[in-house]
């Protein structure tokens, strides 16, 4: 694989993650992720590897109606069989009992990839959220 196949394949495990959070699909969300993978979400205690992670945020989705990710990595750098990621995202979400308000949540993943035996991984994620609102819908 050359370094431009890299890069995609790189991106495309970084907007699964996207498409499978929207979906609620939280196994499938797991296996993004390295069996040790730290993952620090916001002001939330770390937690470490994909099944821990997918626990986490199927219990934070429990009334989440509707999801929908916006992402842009913004700067991917290889390294070998390793990759930094910087993903700009806009992220909205209704909830049940509020079909009026639409949740906006606004920041970057920060991550590490690694080449596990031709697939790349998320071995490291860090999420900081630069604001949060709540909009009514008209």
């Amino acid at each position: 694989m050359n370094a431009l196949q890299r890069r995609q394949a790189i991106v495309d495990t970084v907007l699964a993650y996207c498409v499978r959070i929207d979906a609620l699909d939280f196994d499938g969300l797991a296996e993004l992720f390295t069996d040790d993978a730290h993952i620090t979400y916001h002001r939330h205690d770390p937690v470490i590897g994909g099944t821990a992670l997918a626990e986490f945020l199927a219990s934070r989705c429990t009334d989440v109606v509707w999801h929908q990710h916006l992402a842009q990595p913004m700067q991917v750098t290889l390294h070998g069989t390793t990759a930094t990621v910087t993903t700009y995202f806009l992220a909205h979400s209704v909830h049940e009992g509020q079909p009026d308000r639409v949740r906006v949540t606004v920041g970057e993943y920060v991550d590490t990839l690694v080449d596990v035996d031709g697939t790349w991984l998320i071995r490291e994620r860090t999420q900081h959220t630069g604001w949060r609102e709540h909009r009514v819908r008209e």
